[in-house]
Formats: structure tokens, sequence, C-alpha cells
């Protein structure tokens, strides 16, 4: 009964006072942890032990609170994820896992423009008539293109890279490539982003259309000439 009464007492405490203190008596947040020792030369470990989960368990949980962090020790589990392919801390959203090295050290891009690519024009198009390109269709009138496959595509495999070309004299011996080196660190699932058409010919594209997967659509107006200045711009942002 004692003890119980001193738990009772306490949780009045914590909720009439609305700050928690450890290692301290005068807590100056919400929550306050002082170290037992700040300074000199003993051994023991201070500090926040802050839970540790494989990629799988993060991406298993559900009804995540925004804010939540956790340590994610294990990515040999779960599904494979560019955004979460290396250990460390990562935080939630409120739509997604973020690696905090990611934000602190080097953000992510606000936005960027679609990598270079060759939009179809007529149905002879080697792209379209080869069936198994299932990155470019061609159905009912409308040229459907996959926009985010062919940016993933290019950035997960680039021709040539100069950390990874080993006739690159600035390339250090033994140089180990992790995936926040390359342009794959910048790849998300394609609902991450939005996506924006801000120019198009429009003596030659016509009703073009843009859903949340990176899939353009769009027709090209009869009659029309594709001439070299024919393009259109496309930007990719991230949420």
């Amino acid at each position: 009964m004692k003890h119980l009464l001193f738990i009772v007492l306490t949780f009045i405490s914590l909720s009439t006072y609305a700050q928690v203190g450890i290692g301290t008596e005068n807590p100056r947040a919400t929550l306050d942890v002082v170290a037992t020792n700040r300074t000199g030369s003993l051994t023991n470990v201070e500090g926040i032990l802050i839970p540790r989960v494989s990629r799988q368990r993060a991406q298993s949980m559900l009804n995540v609170e925004k804010s939540t962090l956790v340590f994610i020790d294990d990515v040999s589990s779960g599904t494979p994820d560019n955004a979460m392919a290396t250990e460390g801390f990562y935080y939630f959203t409120g739509t997604r896992w973020q690696n905090v090295s990611e934000t602190s050290i080097a953000a992510p891009p606000k936005f960027f423009y679609m990598p270079s690519v060759v939009l179809p024009t007529a149905t002879t198009d080697t792209r379209i008539v080869d069936t198994t390109n299932t990155d470019y269709t061609y159905v009912g009138g409308e040229y459907i293109v996959n926009l985010y496959n062919l940016y993933k595509n290019q950035f997960t495999t680039p021709i040539i890279s100069s950390i990874t070309d080993p006739t690159n004299p600035s390339l250090p011996v033994g140089t180990v490539v992790t995936p926040n080196d390359t342009l794959e660190s910048l790849v998300k699932p394609a609902t991450s982003y939005h996506y924006f058409v801000t120019y198009a010919d429009p003596n030659v594209f016509e009703e073009i259309k843009l859903d949340a997967n990176g899939i353009l659509k769009y027709k090209v107006k009869s009659n029309s000439i594709i001439r070299t200045g024919t393009f259109m711009n496309i930007v990719i942002k991230n949420k």
C-alpha cells in the first residue's frame, strides 16, 4: 500500500506541475533530463537511449504520431526503401519516416527538374511499339508516360559517377560509397512528390494530365509539326 500510495502521489505531482525532472528537482521544461556527472572522467554512461527497431518494425507501425523518434538498427528486413536504406535516427513526419541526418546535415532540395527524356509523339515510336516497355504506352488516343520510373531509373543507374569511377584520380583508395553518397538517396516513393508541367508546346500537346504517382498523360494535336524547340518542362517537388 505504501508503494501504491507513493506512485499515486507521484502522478498527482506530475499532473500538477506538468513538468518532469530526471536528475533534478527543478525541471526547466516539460521533460528535463540532467546528467548525474556533467564533467570529469567517470566511465559510467550518461544520456537517453532512443528505442531501437528494425526497418520492418518501423514500416509495420500504425497510427504513428508525428515527431515520433526511433533508431533503425537493421535495414535488412522490411520493404526495400532508399529513404530508409541506412541505420540511423528517424522521425515520423506524419506520412513517412525521415532520416534525421538528411534534414540536419543536407536537407533534400525542395524541388528539381525532371531529368531529360524524349516524349513520344507518334504511335510508331519504338518505345510505344515495344509492349514490354511499360513506361511508355498508348491507350485510347492518349500517350502515357511513367515519369516517376524514368526519373528513378536515371537517378539509381547513372552512366558514370565521380565517386564510383576507379579511374578518377581524386577518389581515395578504399573509398566506401554509401547510399547517402549517391543520387539514390534522393529517390523516394512516387507519392512523396508533387508533379508539375510548367510548360508544354501549345502547338503540339493537349489534354495534359498528371496523377499523384507521376503518371503523365497527353494527346498530340493532329497535323502538328514536331520541331527542335518542341518540349515539355516538368518540375518535381518534395512534399
